[in-house]
């Protein structure tokens, strides 16, 4: 399934995903999905600020100031780390250890993006990864991986799915 798929049957889904920034991908999953319960967490106090100012008084909407990588975060239908796996760390397992985390707490699927290590120039902040490893790596936490590719140049989707 397509990440921009028409509208699915799910309801009452949550998805607490990880880098929210100021909560597009909020908007994007309220078009298809009915009753979204949705935590965004981000490191940047600027983009948890927007997001609270635009979701203002929605119900079964949140967003929280924090690193995912760090905090308990609760189980999820659905978890998203959007543009959360591009920087740069020292760990060289981060990454993995992160997918294998993330997957852990999604009841249903897990999707995340990186950018594509064949196609993203060397930056001093942002990584590309060996998309082929990680779909190889994520095929062993799950039978059900799917990769998009083709919108961006240097950009793929991972959707690791449990059902």
């Amino acid at each position: 399934m397509p990440i921009d798929s028409p509208p699915t049957p799910w309801t009452r889904s949550n998805a607490p995903p990880s880098g929210c920034g100021t909560g597009d991908l909020k908007a994007f999953l309220d078009d298809r999905l009915t009753a979204v319960r949705y935590l965004g967490v981000d490191q940047m106090p600027e983009f948890i600020d927007s997001a609270n100012a635009r979701y203002a008084g929605q119900v079964d909407t949140a967003f929280v100031l924090g690193a995912f990588d760090r905090l308990a975060l609760p189980r999820a239908d659905i978890v998203v780390a959007s543009g959360a796996l591009g920087y740069r760390c020292a760990d060289p397992h981060w990454v993995f250890n992160l997918i294998a985390r993330l997957y852990a707490g999604a009841d249903r699927v897990f999707i995340f993006n990186v950018l594509d290590a064949r196609h993203f120039p060397d930056h001093p902040l942002l990584v590309g990864r060996d998309v082929d490893a990680l779909v190889a790596f994520c095929r062993h936490l799950a039978p059900q991986v799917d990769v998009v590719r083709g919108y961006a140049v240097d950009d793929a989707t991972v959707v690791i799915r449990r059902r």
